[in-house]
Formats: C-alpha cells, structure tokens, sequence
C-alpha cells in the first residue's frame, strides 16, 4: 500500500501562493489564485490574513484562522 503524502511545512511567498515542503522532502508552490476566486475562500484574498496560513492537524490540510481549510 502506498504511504499518504503529508505536508511537514507551509508558508505564504506571494499574494496567492504557498509554499510546502512534504514529510518525503519533496517541495513545490501551488498558486491559488484560481482557488481563491470561488466564494468560500473570498477571505484569503486579504494578503495579510492569506499569510497566517499554517499546517493543519496530521499534515493532512493547511488552515487559517476563520476555519478555513484547504486538504492536502
């Protein structure tokens, strides 16, 4: 069976987009402008509030205050 990717570590880099690093040591950075036009995340677009992202329980999710959460 193959192992579940988790997220070890996320940040903010721009206005829209996250970095992360997974347990594996595997990095990227996902742009979410496209994510972040729909209603739900209509919060993030404040730059300040989209930079206090951090890691969800488990690794599994990145959360911001507001319970707002994007799995993994």
């Amino acid at each position: 069976m193959e192992k579940l990717r988790t997220i070890s570590s996320v940040a903010a880099i721009a206005s829209h987009t996250l970095k992360l690093q997974w347990a594996d040591g595997s990095r990227g950075a996902i742009d979410l402008t496209d994510t972040l036009a729909r209603k739900t995340y209509a919060p993030l677009r404040d730059k300040k509030r989209f930079s206090k992202v951090r890691l969800g329980d488990w690794g599994h999710s990145v959360v911001w205050p507001g319970k707002i959460e994007l799995g993994a």
